[in-house]
């Protein structure tokens, strides 16, 4: 409720950002599971997330207003082995404030 009373002008000086990971060429997977009452979790009813086949990165970016930031890669995934690569970076907390927030982030502030 705090910003309940901000313009549309206000909001424009806020920068919004995100990450996700953006798959492609993954296998179609349509699967239908009947289970009796109790049963959803058991590990025969559970299909797996991924499925062999899957390409993929992840991505950062952010907007301001009408100004889009750049879109940074963050991990890749290795083309031969359909995992990520190790020599990607390990992507936790540490790594998010230096390489993200520190470095992409303040250079999108610098140039909105």
């Amino acid at each position: 409720m705090e910003h309940a009373e901000w313009s549309i002008e206000d909001w424009k000086r806020v920068i919004w950002t995100d990450e996700t990971y953006i798959y492609f060429r993954m296998a179609k997977q349509d699967a239908r599971v009947r289970r009796k009452k109790g049963e959803a979790w058991l590990v025969d009813n559970i299909s797996p997330t991924f499925q062999s086949g899957r390409r993929g990165v992840m991505v950062w970016g952010c907007f301001r207003g009408d100004k889009r930031g750049p879109l940074k890669v963050i991990k890749k995934m290795n083309e031969e082995t359909n995992e990520y690569d190790r020599a990607n970076p390990k992507v936790n907390s540490e790594y998010y404030v230096d390489e993200i927030l520190v470095k992409e982030l303040c250079t999108c502030i610098a140039e909105f």
